[in-house]
């Protein structure tokens, strides 16, 4: 296995054993009574070390790949999946983003005052859901998104959902209760930017590894938080859209490297391939 690869192992399994530590912190981290948080015990220590080993691991994979990630390759064939597995994935994603909206507009009108910005937010998100099904489509049938915005959509709607989440949480004076969906929302947002940033020729590949297997870490660990439903579909939604994606980017920059088939060998930028 190819050190690359390893981003997607260290992401999925920290973000496995997360899991458990965050469902072992929930029930031993803070008072049955009253809720508030116990400062210094064992599940806080753990989860906390894990995140920093899984970060540092991240961090030194990206730079021990860094040369070999830079990629001379269009947009086109940096993000090429002709794999049925890969569509179903993000397609999955943009399902579940899709619901997550009219989940999030149901928990809306349910409270007591629905501002404008929990409304917007909604319709944002079924943008988002729409832009992930074409973007599935055109990896998959390897067409060009050179400068589109459909890419920078879902980092709108995650911006958004900052916002929201945020207005709820300033309620809460405990990080300790939230500290891991706000690290995966603020982890996916920089992700999706990132991204995008492959169609306007300035592509960031550290920070797209960093950033996207940091946000498949944290959303596993917030689906074993209190967050509510919308909210878990969300962070599922980035999870099935992320690790597919991030695989396909470490697989073409290796087939470009190692000379694969797959990449055209008269290529105008072939002779600037390392």
């Amino acid at each position: 296995m190819g050190r690359k690869y390893l981003l997607l192992v260290v992401s999925i399994l920290g973000g496995i054993a997360g899991i458990f530590l965050r469902r072992w912190q929930l029930t031993t981290s803070f008072e049955l009574s009253t809720g508030l948080p116990i400062a210094g015990t064992t599940a806080t220590l753990v989860i906390a070390l894990l995140t920093v080993v899984v970060a540092l691991l991240l961090l030194l994979i990206s730079l021990s790949i860094r040369k070999q990630a830079v990629s001379t390759l269009p947009y086109a064939d940096t993000f090429r999946a002709h794999s049925f597995f890969y569509l179903l994935m993000v397609w999955a994603a943009a399902l579940i983003t899709a619901a997550a909206a009219g989940l999030h507009y149901r928990e809306s009108l349910a409270q007591p005052q629905t501002n404008f910005l929990q409304l917007f937010f909604s319709l944002l998100t079924i943008c988002a859901a729409v832009s992930l099904i074409l973007i599935g489509k055109s990896h998959y049938q390897g067409k060009d998104l050179k400068g589109s915005l459909l890419l920078l959509m879902p980092a709108y709607s995650i911006c958004i959902w900052l916002m929201v989440s945020y207005q709820h949480w300033a309620r809460d004076p405990f990080v300790l209760d939230y500290v891991f969906a706000l690290l995966a929302i603020i982890a996916s947002m920089l992700a999706h930017y990132y991204i995008a940033s492959y169609s306007f020729h300035k592509p960031r590949p550290t920070s797209v590894f960093i950033s996207g297997m940091l946000a498949v870490y944290f959303s596993l660990i917030a689906l074993a938080g209190n967050a509510a439903l919308s909210d878990k579909c969300l962070f599922a939604a980035q999870i099935l859209y992320f690790i597919p994606t991030i695989f396909i980017l470490c697989r073409n920059h290796g087939a470009e490297l190692t000379g694969s088939p797959d990449t055209d060998s008269d290529h105008p930028l072939k002779e600037e391939t390392p």
